[in-house]
């Protein structure tokens, strides 16, 4: 049974997009968002957390990314979440991603 996780959110880029090409040419654009929640806990105080995270968009996505979006930029985006692994100094070590399949640039004509 083929099973994955989507992910839709509303997030800010939290650094700014950095573009390259694999060596059969395709655009690959890396760049990392994060995301706000704020709650009142028990004891009546606010509590703010955020949440970062690395984000992967391939082909004409990955450029239009890398021309259009800069840091603290609004976006929406979907795509699938993946969890990368690696071993490094024998300690292993893992991330979750995002690969983003779909993206609205949310910045106003006025905020350019």
């Amino acid at each position: 049974m083929l099973t994955f996780i989507n992910i839709t959110s509303l997030v800010r880029v939290a650094e700014e997009p950095s573009l390259s090409y694999t060596p059969n040419q395709k655009a690959v654009c890396k760049f990392s968002v994060a995301a706000n929640s704020s709650w009142i806990n028990e004891s009546g105080n606010k509590i703010e957390e955020k949440c970062f995270i690395q984000c992967t968009a391939w082909g004409t996505l990955a450029e239009n990314i890398n021309k259009y979006v800069e840091k603290g930029d609004p976006l929406y985006i979907d795509g699938s979440l993946k969890q990368d692994t690696w071993e490094k100094d024998g300690q292993k070590h893992s991330k979750h991603t995002i690969t983003v399949s779909r993206c609205v640039f949310l910045k106003s004509k006025e905020q350019s």
